[in-house]
């Protein structure tokens, strides 16, 4: 699931930009390009996942002054047979480097949502296995395959078809909508399919964040 979740994290920072005239190079060059209210929505499948699927929205649902520079807020929301996730990471847009992550807010069900605090921030930072980052940094040489018309749950449309340089799994993209991804199949039999996309994503979490206990 994690690689499913990479890839899609991966992708899904292409914004609109006219790919049909562009090298795979230049359009790995339109990653972080992102924009508040944006979000996609998506199916996935892996046997990872309780139940084997569930729904998977990315939206960047708000900024915050850190660091002297504007960051985004990112949410990840993924809804499963055993409830809701949600996690927010802030970030300076994407792909980012682990250690550029300057906050993050979880939340699981009904439980009230918490702020990771300062210790286990540090200790996520220090982490070296940014899988997302690892796929943007391969995403020049993928190969890429031409423009198809591919069908999805949200629609018929033309995407360029590219294959993973590890040779992971094969993904669909398109400049018609915010974000970019279409479909991912991996090399294991996970999936994303393309739901529903937008421009007016709000957080997921309306309450105030509690502080999560220090170590």
């Amino acid at each position: 699931m994690r690689k499913v979740l990479a890839a899609a994290l991966t992708v899904a920072t292409i914004t609109p930009v006219s790919l049909q005239a562009q090298s795979v190079a230049d359009l790995c060059q339109a990653l972080g390009k992102v924009t508040v209210g944006q979000w996609v929505q998506y199916e996935m499948k892996a046997d990872q996942i309780p139940g084997g699927k569930a729904d998977m929205r990315f939206a960047i649902v708000g900024t915050e002054q850190t660091a002297g520079s504007d960051h985004y807020w990112f949410e990840i929301k993924m809804n499963t047979t055993q409830g809701a996730f949600i996690s927010q990471l802030l970030v300076p847009g994407y792909p980012y480097e682990t250690s550029d992550v300057k906050g993050m807010i979880m939340k699981m069900g009904d439980q009230p949502a918490m702020k990771m605090p300062p210790q286990m921030l540090n200790m996520m930072q220090r982490q070296n296995n940014n899988q997302a980052m690892e796929l943007a940094q391969k995403c020049e040489g993928a190969e890429e395959l031409g423009w198809e018309s591919v069908t999805v749950p949200a629609g018929t449309m033309r995407a360029l078809h590219l294959r993973a340089t590890d040779n992971s799994g094969e993904m669909w993209v398109t400049d018609a909508f915010p974000f970019g991804m279409v479909k991912w199949v991996g090399n294991k039999g996970e999936e994303l399919v393309l739901l529903g996309h937008g421009k007016d994503a709000t957080s997921s979490i309306t309450e105030t964040p509690k502080e999560m206990p220090g170590m």
